[in-house]
């Protein structure tokens, strides 16, 4: 456990290393992975272009625990790529990438 610990803490010391750009999709109920370290992240990370995106009553599994807020994080992911990353020639069709989960109806 202490090389674990240790190598957490040394990746916390370097967060301000971060500089691609980034998005960040957390449930705020998420018990394996405490948000805050999320939190951490985007405000240390250096990059210019990071978004956060914090769910209400989502636990870990954003695509699959809370299947009626797949599409809102789905188009949330997608609206940044469209506008942060990808060029104006390139998009990503959102129904496409929904159509790819068997359990949500378009």
């Amino acid at each position: 456990f202490l090389n674990i610990f240790l190598t957490i803490i040394e990746v916390e010391k370097r967060l301000h290393e971060v500089t691609l750009p980034f998005i960040i999709c957390h449930g705020k109920a998420d018990t394996v992975t405490d948000p805050i370290v999320s939190q951490l992240l985007y405000d240390k990370a250096s990059s210019k272009e990071k978004t956060i995106r914090l769910y209400e009553d989502v636990w870990h599994s954003l695509l699959h625990d809370e299947e009626h807020l797949v599409e809102e994080i789905l188009s949330d992911i997608v609206n940044w790529l469209n506008t942060s990353i990808l060029t104006k020639n390139t998009s990503i069709n959102q129904q496409e990438l929904v159509q790819q989960y068997s359990y949500i109806e378009i």
